[in-house]
This record gives structure tokens, C-alpha cells and sequence, in this order.
């Protein structure tokens, strides 16, 4: 239990540091300057979907 828990962890750690940070430092960077929050908010929602809905979706598909 104790493995399960702490690598379950460090993946969400590695994960974090290798998809999500780069991807936001994108977004913040790409985003025009008088409509910063609609369009932050758009791509990372847009991202959130896509990573917890689409994703488990196409993975269902397939396996059914």
C-alpha cells in the first residue's frame, strides 16, 4: 500500500513538471494582451476537458 501510494505520488509530481508546467508557460506566453483571462481560461479548460473527458473516452471506445 505504502508503494502504491508513494509512487502514485511522484508520478503526479513528474507529471506536473513535465506536461502542465510547460504547457501553461506556452499558454501565458501566447495569450494577447487585453483578453489574457478569456483566452487563459479557454486553452486550459479546453486542456482540462481533453485530459479527463475526451481521453477516458476514446480509451473506452477502444476497449469496448
Amino acid at each position: 500500500m505504502v508503494f502504491l501510494i508513494f509512487t502514485d505520488v511522484v508520478f503526479a509530481i513528474i507529471s506536473t513538471l513535465l506536461y502542465t508546467l510547460p504547457i501553461m508557460a506556452l499558454f501565458a506566453k501566447i495569450t494577447p494582451k487585453k483578453i489574457e483571462g478569456t483566452t487563459y481560461a479557454f486553452l486550459t479548460g479546453t486542456m482540462n476537458f481533453g485530459s479527463t473527458v475526451i481521453s477516458p473516452g476514446i480509451g473506452t471506445f477502444i476497449n469496448s
